[in-house]
């Protein structure tokens, strides 16, 4: 396993919170490059907003099921980082979190309205999707023709946060000499660029 010898503020556990009511701003200048999407101002507030349980086995995704990504956050209570990252059968687009950065992420989801807006199955037309599975319960927010428009800003604001918190986990899979994370990484910020672009993503 490699990681990021200096690791983003915004994933140590006293970064401040999302905020989705506020203003817009930048987190990192790099992330401009990964989607210049309208990220929101972070509140000081040190509770959490949705308290997870402790040693709660976390595991959150974004989905594009007709183009058949997936990029996951894993809690690090369900898998092992050093077993994981070192095994040339496991997910090459998943990610790692400690329990602080996965409470922040989920922290970020909760001020844009992940848990008022989930349902416990995607919709079938989706474009794609927000999930979220909670000691194996999982909920999902979708992006399809059915979502509200009043509901879109915060499901494009909530997969902002999950995008950046992604991006700066900086650990990376060993276990594959032709998998080239630096290439990967590329690509996905090409992707992210193009739907930025293209505008937001349209059901």
């Amino acid at each position: 396993m490699a990681t990021s010898s200096d690791p983003s503020p915004l994933l140590s556990a006293r970064a401040p919170r999302l905020e989705c009511r506020n203003g817009v701003r930048r987190i990192q200048p790099f992330v401009v490059a990964l989607g210049a999407i309208a990220l929101l101002q972070c509140a000081s507030n040190p509770s959490p907003k949705f308290a997870l349980p402790p040693e709660a086995r976390v595991v959150i995704a974004y989905e594009q099921p007709r183009q058949g990504l997936r990029q996951t956050i894993l809690g690090d209570r369900v898998v092992d980082p050093a077993s994981f990252y070192s095994d040339k059968d496991s997910d090459k687009l998943a990610k790692i979190a400690s329990a602080a950065q996965m409470q922040i992420l989920v922290d970020g989801l909760a001020e844009c309205g992940f848990f008022a807006a989930a349902k416990p199955r995607p919709d079938t037309d989706a474009v794609s999707l927000l999930k979220v599975e909670i000691e194996g319960v999982p909920q999902f927010w979708s992006l399809s023709g059915s979502t509200p428009i009043e509901a879109r800003a915060g499901y494009h604001q909530a997969l902002a946060w999950f995008q950046n918190v992604y991006n700066q986990i900086g650990a990376f899979h060993t276990g594959e000499g032709d998998f080239d994370p630096a290439a990967e990484t590329e690509r996905i910020r090409r992707e992210n660029e193009a739907r930025r672009l293209r505008g937001r993503e349209r059901p």
